[in-house]
């Protein structure tokens, strides 16, 4: 197994369990979703993917921080560059953790909500403590999640986010979007412990051809990503009248009681045909 280097914001421990790696975020880290922060799991992820000695990876947080990436954070993102740099690196993490042959964990820890949802959505297997939740409150933030997220959460992710529910641990089980669950710490590291030994008894070719045809099942080429990606610059790039410029009007109101203000969608259409680099 290839010896890490020393990230800024994620522990990598190799020891805990036999041929996994076990991903933590360092004190640096802040539990929202950042591009420093994504980058350096996207650089780990390219890493680990050339490592075949390596059968899994888990992604979760020290007990006592309750939650890994759980969303954005309105004073963090006040630039619109971050803002789509930190839409890129999601999609392009969770594209390589289906490309990648090793078995991704995702543990979501307290529950997330907005594109902390979507951060390693594409995990193979995803966990997450009882009696929490997912809050898919992307359309009332004016976030629109990628259609990559919508892809690999299935058909449910649609009827959650265009009721911006909020869904807890046992129906995210039972729709198939959580493998497992656990109670506390010692549930957690037992459940991992089994999961771990589960997966070192795979073989490792039928599990490398096996995320191959659940690649090739979805479909989602990088032509479609390049394609998400176009999309999300367009609307940025019409300054404070769509989805992404519904955001930073969110943040100017942050310290404010009222309602968020969104765009008239009467507008819409004069808005995006003013804009020559506009995609519909």
């Amino acid at each position: 197994m290839n010896q890490f280097k020393k990230y800024q914001y994620l522990n990598v421990d190799s020891e805990r369990f036999d041929q996994t790696l076990i991903v933590t975020p360092t004190n640096k880290f802040q539990s929202y979703l950042t591009s420093p922060f994504l980058s350096e799991v996207f650089e780990l992820l390219e890493e680990v993917a050339k490592d075949l000695q390596i059968t899994s990876i888990i992604f979760q947080t020290n007990w006592e921080q309750k939650n890994l990436a759980a969303g954005l954070n309105f004073s963090q993102v006040t630039e619109k560059q971050e803002f789509f740099e930190i839409y890129n690196l999601l999609l392009k993490i969770n594209h390589l953790s289906l490309l990648m042959p090793q078995t991704v964990i995702r543990d979501y820890g307290q529950g997330a909500s907005d594109l902390g949802i979507d951060f390693l959505c594409g995990a193979d297997l995803k966990i997450m403590q009882e009696r929490s939740h997912f809050s898919f409150d992307h359309l009332s933030k004016g976030l629109t999640p990628s259609a990559l997220a919508m892809t690999l959460l299935g058909g449910n992710f649609r009827q959650w986010l265009f009721s911006s529910r909020a869904v807890e641990t046992k129906e995210l089980m039972s729709r198939g979007i959580l493998s497992d669950c656990y109670e506390d710490e010692n549930s957690r590291q037992a459940l991992l412990q089994e999961l771990t030994d589960r997966l070192n008894a795979q073989s490792p070719t039928a599990r490398m051809q096996a995320k191959r045809m659940v690649q090739e099942s979805m479909r989602f080429t990088p032509e479609q990503i390049r394609m998400d990606l176009a999309i999300i610059r367009a609307n940025l790039s019409v300054g404070d009248y769509l989805h992404y410029g519904e955001w930073f009007n969110q943040l100017a109101q942050s310290d404010s009681p009222k309602a968020p203000s969104f765009v008239d969608p009467n507008n819409l259409k004069k808005i995006l045909q003013s804009h020559e680099e506009t995609v519909m």
